[in-house]
């Protein structure tokens, strides 16, 4: 028998050493109990060498996989090499497929010969960013769609019946977390089949962004998830995983089965795939042929399928909540496309320190919609949006028109920067913006000082950076520059280019023109002199509330520097 080296958990299955993979978890402890093989008893022990004694010469083979494969890997893998027809030696390390990637991209893994990761994506993400690293990519091993876990202790209140993404984007009945998508597989392709789900639908889109923000703000360890799940609390989350590790959780707390929610138009689906790690260590193509052919026989699909995996067009598991035939199986995104997806959840997980600036000059009195000025629409809009931020979010609030006697500059702090949850007096500061954007005047006969306040402000969020926030500016004004001793618009724009190359301290920069006098043009072109900015057309009033939404939650690709 080869090298099977591993915790006590799972026999003959090897572990590497690395913190993500130190501990095998409910996939394997299911295996491990309708295990019925001897097992060693501590790790780096060996079995007899039964079939590969006979062997003149023996090829090692070392494939890494995920937990929820290992032990149907392990035990093709023991059967090979007890019957001795291949002599080959195989050492199996369990490993996530983020981990593994991460290693081959960078160069740090050469002891991967043959790998199995739980989704094509992180090949692909691997051959993209490191062209120099091949791949030979086989056969799908096994499949597994992503499905919702829904806990226990929701089970009686959430929403009955098949939910398309629409729905379970809108829908508040179950609260919804996931783990991080750059570790865990079932949430990174939830993400990305919820965005292409949505994509022709602005207000799903928009919904969507919304909870990303939200999610990415409270992510759980996976390990975490499940065990919430468990419990009686009707608080517990929802989270994505795949029905294969869900129907193992399952199996292994029988008196507390979850039940699954599948998107009824789409559904992501994890797919195993035999990848070969070209370069002087790679394995011969007649050795992984031959691993091939274990893993497709008969004896070997039938442990899959126990396993809870998918062969081909077979049956999942059976588990409640999925149906008898699959929604149609979204493709397996490109590397493009979750590199971007990865890049913008890293950006929105950082909390938000943002400086809300809202013109008042006179021109801010003028009727938007029946019943309500421009200042009371913005100020309005504004609020509504920031409603989505959590409390550890830091908020402050201007406003600007022109210096005058009572007001020796163009801008004023109207609530100073503090995060929402701080309290000032008898207020919290999420109270204290409110009382103040929703008593904002007017000021008569003023004009409107956009350079100063703009160069004023993103100063002040430079000097005060805090580096474990996204630190932005945003901008809300209906009119363009009138004041005459203001620096010129050339200034501003030199000025903030000279700024925005402090890559230690990013800030973005939103502008907002919300009426027809606005000066659009002149936004975008003060807002494109930072690398992360942005000038948004809310000069329709019936599109100033979405509008407001997209420009406060959504967060460019550019990511502040880490």
């Amino acid at each position: 028998m080869g090298r099977h080296s591993a915790p006590r958990t799972i026999p003959k299955v090897a572990v590497l050493a690395l913190p993500i993979a130190a501990v095998i978890g409910i996939a394997g402890a299911a295996a491990l109990v309708n295990d019925d093989s001897p097992g060693d008893a501590a790790a780096g022990s060996t079995s007899p060498r039964t079939g590969l004694s006979a062997c003149s010469s023996v090829t090692p083979m070392r494939v890494t996989t995920t937990e929820e494969l290992a032990p149907v890997l392990g035990q093709v893998a023991q059967r090979q090499e007890t019957r001795g027809d291949d002599c080959i030696d195989y050492t199996v390390d369990v490993q996530s497929s983020s981990v593994t990637a991460s290693g081959l991209m960078s160069g740090a893994d050469d002891r991967t010969q043959v790998w199995i990761p739980d989704s094509s994506l992180w090949a692909e993400r691997v051959t993209s960013a490191a062209p120099s690293t091949k791949l030979d990519m086989g056969p799908v091993v096994a499949t597994s769609p992503v499905v919702f876990a829904i806990p226990r202790g929701a089970a009686g209140t959430a929403r009955p019946g098949p939910l398309t993404w629409s729905q379970l984007i809108a829908q508040r009945a179950v609260p919804l977390k996931v783990a991080s998508p750059e570790r865990s597989t079932p949430s990174l392709l939830a993400l990305l089949g919820a965005k292409q789900a949505v994509a022709s639908s602005p207000q799903d889109a928009r919904a969507l962004q919304g909870l990303l923000l939200t999610l990415s703000r409270s992510t759980v360890d996976e390990a975490d998830l499940r065990r919430q799940a468990l419990t009686p609390a009707a608080s517990a989350p929802a989270f994505p995983t795949s029905e294969q590790q869900l129907a193992h959780l399952n199996q292994a707390n029988p008196k507390t089965p979850l039940r699954a929610m599948t998107p009824s138009d789409a559904t992501p689906q994890l797919d195993y795939r035999m990848v070969t790690v070209a370069g002087k260590n790679a394995p011969s193509a007649a050795a992984v042929a031959k691993l091939q052919d274990a893993l497709a026989d008969a004896q070997s699909v039938d442990a899959l399928r126990k396993a809870g995996f998918r062969i081909g067009e077979s049956d999942g598991p059976d588990l409640a909540g999925v149906p008898a035939s699959l929604p149609k199986v979204i493709a397996t995104p490109r590397a493009s496309d979750a590199d971007t997806a990865l890049r913008t959840w890293v950006t929105m997980s950082r909390q938000t320190r943002m400086l809300a600036v809202i013109d008042t000059s006179e021109s801010m009195k003028k009727p938007a919609i029946p019943g309500m000025n421009r200042l009371q629409l913005a100020s309005g809009a504004a609020l509504k949006a920031l409603e989505k931020f959590p409390p550890s979010s830091q908020i402050g609030l201007w406003t600007f028109d022109l210096a005058h006697a009572s007001q020796p500059k163009d801008w004023v702090e109207r609530v100073p920067i503090r995060r929402i949850d701080a309290t000032a007096g008898p207020l919290t500061q999420r109270e204290a913006l409110a009382r103040s954007a929703m008593g904002l005047q007017w000021q008569r006969a003023n004009g409107t000082a956009v350079h100063d306040t703009i160069w004023a402000g993103y100063q002040q969020l430079q000097r005060t950076y805090q580096p474990d926030y996204a630190n932005a500016l945003v901008l809300l004004t209906d009119g363009k520059n009138e004041d005459p001793s203001s620096i010129s618009e050339a200034q501003l724009i030199a000025n903030l280019r000279q700024a925005g190359k402090d890559s230690a301290r990013p800030v973005r920069l939103v502008l907002i023109a919300i009426s027809q006098d606005a000066d659009l043009g002149a936004l975008q072109r003060i807002a494109a002199a930072v690398p992360d900015g942005q000038a948004y057309d809310a000069r329709r009033p019936e599109n100033i509330y979405a509008i407001m939404q997209t420009a406060l939650t959504t967060r460019e690709i550019a990511a502040p520097a880490q």
